[in-house]
């Protein structure tokens, strides 16, 4: 169960990074809080009832540093921007997950995963 948990917040962290289609990591870099998670069958999840907390945060740091926040519990590591924009990966205790980057704005950033859906996150 633990690492099922670790696990999706791994992916919901991924999912999390402000990806922008600017040139520079600057416009990566902030907090997101996920707002809406959608499975790929296209059924809206509740974030609480899923993840375990409402108050789930990705926060994107200068020099790829990463921090996933659900509830009281936070995992840090890396993320990685692919150079043409399309694909996050983030990487937490030595696991890797990637995300198709749907779409992305300076205020909100949509993700999407093979097994978790697709997951919205807002600025904050």
């Amino acid at each position: 169960m633990k690492k099922h948990f670790a696990r999706m917040m791994l992916m919901i962290s991924a999912v999390s990074l402000q990806v922008s289609l600017a040139a520079d990591n600057t416009d990566y870099t902030g907090k997101w809080q996920l707002v809406e998670l959608k499975t790929n069958e296209g059924e809206i999840l509740d974030i609480e009832r899923s993840v375990g907390s409402k108050e789930i945060f990705q926060i994107f740091k200068d020099q790829e540093q990463f921090e996933s926040i659900s509830g009281k519990h936070v995992a840090r590591g890396k993320w990685k921007l692919s150079g043409d924009k399309k694909t996050l990966s983030i990487t937490i205790d030595g696991l890797t997950d990637t995300f198709r980057v749907v779409r992305s704005s300076r205020t909100t950033r949509v993700l999407a995963h093979e097994s978790l859906g697709t997951l919205t996150y807002e600025r904050r």
